[in-house]
């Protein structure tokens, strides 16, 4: 594969989009920018409804949170649908699960929540009003000197992620998980389903890159050639 720079540079060639092209599939993306991974939980049970032919899990760091909008009450009914993708430039957001309801939860980067000019704050509902209020805010900054503790979370993270990956081998679709900042040794029932270090965009980082992944795209195309060789050496496709 030879990487070719395209027009709107960092759109179609994230590595799992030139993975799918490579392998003449279609390619379903639940994921978001600096969600937690309380939501990648939320969308590997999403994933399950859609009984895919195999999944990638990226678990995330533990500075991530949840925070409901002014007025939001988390529905279970409607799962990763409480969660906000509303103005994120990720294709997920595309995803008609998301285009019928309201979002009620925010779902962030410790650093996101407190840049009160960012406009993912705005227009939720099609207000100019932030979704946070200037008390809620005080709160959430209390919290975070006070009783947040990112161990803790970490360990908490790590049982949240874990039941997902157990529900998908319940079900017996098959998965790649990329551990990322989760500690490996607590994911002991499934570390032949680990992906390998050369695997993790992460390990890949690129300062020079205007792409909204982190990876340039160099490196994108290293990335899905190594995860064809992983995937048909696991015979995951078969």
């Amino acid at each position: 594969m030879s990487p070719v720079k395209p027009p709107n540079y960092g759109h179609n060639e994230h590595f799992t989009e030139i993975l799918a092209r490579t392998l003449s599939m279609n390619l379903i993306s639940l994921s978001r920018g600096a969600c937690g991974n309380n939501v990648i939980r939320l969308q590997i049970e999403e994933a399950i409804k859609m009984n895919p032919a195999f999944v990638i899990i990226g678990a995330t760091s533990e500075d991530r949170i949840e925070i409901p909008f002014i007025g939001g009450t988390f529905d279970p009914a409607v799962g990763l649908s409480n969660i906000n993708y509303k103005n994120f430039p990720d294709v997920s957001s595309e995803l008609n699960i998301f285009k019928y309801t309201e979002p009620s939860l925010i779902s962030e980067t410790i650093n996101n929540i407190f840049s009160l000019s960012d406009p993912r704050w705005h227009n939720i509902s099609g207000s100019n009003k932030s979704a946070l209020t200037e008390e809620q805010m005080k709160i959430i900054k209390d919290y975070f000197l006070y009783c947040y503790n990112s161990s803790w979370k970490k360990q908490l993270d790590t049982w949240v992620i874990a039941e997902g990956l157990r529900k998908l081998d319940d079900f017996g679709i098959p998965y790649v998980f990329i551990t990322s900042g989760l500690p490996r040794d607590n994911f002991y029932f499934c570390d032949d389903k680990i992906a390998n270090f050369d695997m993790d965009p992460r390990n890949y980082p690129s300062n020079n890159t205007a792409a909204r992944f982190h990876v340039d795209l160099k490196d994108s195309y290293i990335l899905a050639e190594k995860w064809v060789t992983y995937i048909n050496s696991k015979g995951l496709l078969q």
